[in-house]
């Protein structure tokens, strides 16, 4: 589900406005099945489990690091990174040849799907007025920095959960930034 209290201050913004843009990747939100980025909101996530809450095909954001630093007398500057996760089904048109095990194309499908969303993300950042918070620009981003797979990743199910494929794609990226 989407925020529904507004951020004010640095921590919370830069959750907010780092979910803002992914949301806002039209990639993604034809992945999750959503009509613009309001409703792609609610398949981010900063705390994301595996019996069925956080349902994939989502993103789930939270922090890696973050610093106020001084940059004048009395003027300090907020500066960090935050981490971005991507965690995609692989979809049924690229299923391995029966008793292969060979997963090349789901996983190209999903550095394809990644690729896309980030490409959208980086073209957006730093830009216009429809940030997450009304007149604020997105989030300006200075660095997409990828930190773990893409990877084949084991499913955990739930109690009962229906079985379709017993793995997802992922990965994860420092998504460096300066300001709020």
């Amino acid at each position: 589900m989407p925020p529904t209290l507004a951020p004010t201050g640095s921590l919370g913004k830069s959750l907010a406005n780092l979910a803002w843009l992914v949301a806002s990747s039209a990639t993604f939100q034809t992945l999750v099945g959503a009509l613009d980025a309001t409703s792609a909101m609610g398949s981010v996530y900063v705390e994301a489990d595996d019996l069925g809450a956080a349902p994939r095909p989502r993103a789930i954001v939270f922090f890696h690091e973050y610093r106020r630093e001084k940059i004048a007398l009395s003027t300090f500057a907020v500066r960090g990174s935050l981490f971005l996760s991507f965690e995609f089904p692989p979809s049924a048109a690229y299923a391995p040849p029966a008793g292969t095990g060979n997963v090349w194309d789901e996983y190209l499908e999903f550095c394809n799907r990644a690729d896309a969303i980030v490409a959208e993300m980086e073209a957006l950042q730093g830009q216009g007025s429809t940030g997450y918070l009304a007149g604020e620009s997105y989030l300006s981003v200075s660095e997409f920095e990828l930190l773990d797979g893409p990877s084949a990743i084991p499913e955990t199910k739930g109690i009962g959960a229906a079985e379709a494929r017993d793995y997802f794609f992922g990965c994860t990226f420092a998504v460096h930034r300066f300001g709020q």
